[in-house]
């Protein structure tokens, strides 16, 4: 096997390089020529870089949200012997797609959006966080998914912020609950491999990553949607997981993109009384865990319900379930330390 080394091409005058919105392929996958394979923004447009081979995505060279200079490396593939090298490839296809102003990448069907507004409709841009998105759930197909529910009494986490108050004397810390249940996911990710793990294209290997990440799912204007990553290699203890998570969060509902890769994505609706929920899963993660709202009444207080979608290829109902147990047990462990 050969490597392809795919470089960030030149995409105007003037333009010295470029950012890397999203990779649209995994790791392993495996690319057809002509498919794109990642996207990129430039200050005049957004674009697709497509793949000028067949073969499987080697290695991502360039980093996500990263500048870029133009030529150097953005990926490399492996591709068999005897394709062709670089200065073989016909020179009428470039390996970059079109160079073309974001709402006529937004509009798939061929058409370009209308410069000016219908009397009887309007058509408005959706963000580049949002086309991401939107492309990660089109990768998304090859995925069995399951659901599990569960749920965990609310006063663990009553009692939590409370201690964590008391003990820190820092009232804008104190972290919500989606910030406690996305630092006992992390907890008990680091313990459940398959849940910091993904499958390969071949439906029969499976990438074991040495850290676990998450994504929070963020709520935008005009029911826009962001994702804010965090990896466990980021804090030291659960004092600074808040502090990052809440700095994330912050800077993203201004604009600012803190989206990445993660394994397990978190979407909290008791906000808006959501109870339960069927979640979907979007690649690369392999579950998502919706948080309902707490309502009925059991000895200790109400219940919050957790919805748990998972990939079953990777991850079967008992091993969800023990997933889920030790999300709570972690969390009943850090009440007792928050003293």
């Amino acid at each position: 096997m050969n490597l392809y080394s795919l470089c960030a091409p030149q995409l105007g005058e003037g333009v010295k390089d470029v950012k890397v919105v999203a990779f649209l392929k995994n790791l392993g996958d495996t690319v057809s020529k002509d498919e794109p394979l990642l996207l990129v923004e430039t200050q005049k447009a957004t674009m697709e870089i497509e793949s000028p081979v067949t073969g499987i995505v080697h290695e991502y060279k360039a980093p996500l949200h990263g500048e870029v200079a133009v030529g150097k490396e953005l990926i490399t593939i492996r591709v068999a012997n005897g394709m062709p090298s670089l200065s073989q490839l016909a020179p009428e296809k470039s390996h970059a797609g079109k160079n073309i102003p974001l709402q006529e990448i937004v509009l798939q069907n061929g058409t370009k959006a209308p410069k000016e507004k219908s009397d009887e409709y309007d058509e408005r841009l959706i963000s580049n966080q949002q086309y991401a998105f939107l492309k990660a759930m089109r990768q998304s197909s090859h995925e069995i998914p399951a659901l599990i529910q569960s749920t965990i009494d609310d006063y663990l986490i009553r009692d939590l912020r409370k201690n964590f108050r008391t003990k820190f004397l820092i009232g804008k810390l104190v972290p919500t609950s989606t910030e406690i249940i996305a630092w006992c996911v992390l907890q008990a990710m680091q313990k459940y491999s398959r849940f910091r793990s993904t499958m390969l294209s071949d439906d029969k290997t499976i990438r074991q990553y040495k850290h676990a990440s998450i994504g929070i799912a963020v709520g935008l204007p005009d029911d826009g949607l962001a994702t804010v990553r965090i990896s466990d290699d980021e804090y030291a203890d659960f004092k600074e997981f808040i502090t990052i998570c809440k700095s994330k969060i912050a800077e993203t509902k201004t604009g600012i993109n803190h989206n990445g890769p993660h394994s397990v994505s978190i979407s909290d609706l008791t906000a808006l009384n959501i109870h339960w929920a069927m979640p979907v899963i979007v690649s690369p993660a392999v579950a998502t865990l919706c948080i309902g709202k707490a309502s009925g009444r059991s000895s200790l207080g109400k219940p919050y319900k957790f919805s748990l979608a998972f990939d079953h290829r990777l991850i079967n109902g008992v091993g969800a379930a023990r997933f889920l147990f030790d999300v709570q047990q972690t969390l009943k462990h850090l009440k007792g330390e928050i003293v």
